[in-house]
């Protein structure tokens, strides 16, 4: 009757959980596994869309009332464990997720790999606090080195602006609009904010470490934008020349660099003013 019953319910889109209690008859003396009644029961309810995680089974021979009573007890206690530690493993698997390829993250994965496959996350004391810390302050750092690189890199990319002779021509309103077309401006600066777990979370999950790592590295072609875009805005009739790049070794390679450039930006200058990229 049970079995028809339960046929008949909705599909449930995640597994339940089934919890068997007794003695001999329950575990199944002396059976394979899969030929216990509760693995079998949550094997046919499988066939009709209903799923069960693996059963849990409290059951040993010839237990007594009392034994009983305790096994159900520790059991209860495990499972409370269980989910208390769960939202905490959710946030190590998230971390773990945001460190990948960071120096010294591998160390972390394997010990997260070990308490799983040794079935250790439920033991005392908690494994998972001190991975949770651990994770956090790697992408706390790798954070806080990317920033300080892209405030770096902004105020290399700002002072060079402020010597440029086109730069300087520019009403602010043509400088701002120039910085905001390259999101150089104070609106674009990454948001980064470290002080705690979720902080840092919130950070990575709104910019992954590897978005934030492209930005700074981007930025010197960025500023070299916004300063050829401030050229032609001063000379509409310029062009860029860009000079070659050598490796110089000796006095005459100088000399033969600079005649060369000198040659490339005179014939250049023949068609109008010249901007060196």
């Amino acid at each position: 009757m049970l079995l028809t019953n339960i046929t008949f319910m909705p599909q449930h889109t995640l597994p339940l959980r089934f919890l068997a209690l007794g003695d001999s008859y329950t575990i199944g003396e002396a059976v394979e596994i899969n030929e216990r009644w509760p693995n079998r029961f949550v094997a046919l309810l499988a066939e009709e869309g209903i799923h069960f995680e693996t059963p849990q089974i409290i059951a040993t021979t010839d237990w007594t009332t009392d034994e009983l009573s305790a096994a159900i007890d520790t059991w209860t206690a495990v499972a409370e464990r269980s989910e208390q530690r769960l939202p905490a493993w959710n946030t190590l698997k998230r971390l773990l997720a945001q460190a990948h390829g960071l120096s010294g993250a591998e160390v972390l994965v394997a010990q997260v790999t070990h308490l799983e496959q040794q079935r250790q996350l439920l033991e005392e004391p908690d494994p998972v606090a001190p991975l949770v810390a651990s994770l956090t302050q790697l992408l706390r750092d790798e954070l806080n080195r990317l920033d300080a690189d892209y405030q770096t890199r902004h105020q290399h990319g700002m002072a060079r602006l402020d010597a440029d002779t086109n730069w300087q021509q520019l009403e602010p309103e043509q400088r701002n609009s120039l910085l905001a077309e390259q999101k150089l401006t104070l609106a674009y600066v990454p948001k980064v904010q470290v002080a705690t777990t979720d902080d840092v979370l919130a950070t990575v999950d709104h910019l992954s470490l590897a978005s934030f790592a492209d930005r700074v590295a981007a930025m010197p072609a960025r500023f070299e934008q916004v300063a050829q875009a401030a050229a032609e805005l001063c000379e509409p009739q310029a062009q860029f020349v860009q000079v070659p790049r050598r490796t110089l070794r000796t006095d005459e390679e100088i000399d033969t660099w600079v005649d060369d450039v000198k040659q490339q930006l005179k014939a250049a200058l023949q068609n109008g003013p010249i901007v060196i990229k």
